[in-house]
């Protein structure tokens, strides 16, 4: 039930204490609300800081170029072993075309 700022201002003088009282807590709590969602706002577009993500994501740090190397691929295949299924499967995926 929506109640014009009008109304409310006519009716307020006819309210009991706790009428009033409870009225007032409940703009307070939506007063609240609305602050705490301004200040949410707030801090989503804030950029945060390197530092802070960093803290927050905690990334590895590189030590040396071994540290890219691919712990998966099997030793006993070349790269140009590689090359060659890749060169086949894409072939064999051309022909189904």
């Amino acid at each position: 039930m929506m109640v014009s700022f009008e109304t409310l201002v006519q009716v307020l003088p006819t309210l009991t204490k706790q009428q009033k009282q409870t009225l007032f807590v409940l703009l307070q709590a939506e007063h609240d609300q609305d602050a705490h969602l301004h200040a949410l706002n707030q801090q989503f577009w804030r950029e945060p800081t390197l530092e802070a993500l960093i803290a927050e994501q905690r990334p590895r740090v590189i030590q040396s170029l071994d540290d890219f190397a691919a712990p998966w691929w099997p030793e006993d295949e070349s790269v140009e072993d590689f090359e060659a299924f890749l060169a086949e499967s894409r072939a064999s995926e051309a022909a189904h075309e």
